[in-house]
């Protein structure tokens, strides 16, 4: 996949190339006829290339979004197995601490008799 900077780079290289081959074109000594035929191919030409930029782009935005959402329900799983492991120790520690109170209670139950 390609960085920001890269394609913004491709972009303005590709403008860059329409504009001065447009202005070629309407500059040319050429007839009237040919000029128009020469900048309706141009057009078509921009349109399919435009057409497959816009099919590159809407690619490279679905691979991104299908990234993202692969990443999170991973880090979302890892979220909820720490928070089950978690939870459990919790559980395991007051358990113990009930043990230990409840033997507590029966010393003094005893000291106390």
């Amino acid at each position: 996949m390609k960085d920001k900077g890269e394609k913004r780079h491709i972009g303005t290289i590709f403008s860059s190339f329409l504009m001065g081959t447009g202005l070629g074109i309407l500059f040319a000594p050429r007839s009237g006829r040919r000029t128009r035929k020469e900048i309706e191919r141009l057009g078509r030409k921009t349109k399919k290339r435009v057409w497959d930029f816009q099919e590159t782009l809407k690619e490279s935005i679905d691979d991104l979004i299908e990234d993202v959402a692969e990443v999170t329900r991973d880090n979302l799983e890892k979220g909820k197995k720490i928070t089950e492991e978690k939870k459990k120790k919790i559980l395991e520690m007051i358990e113990s601490g009930e043990k230990m109170l409840s033997a507590q209670k029966e010393s003094l139950k005893k000291l106390f008799k």
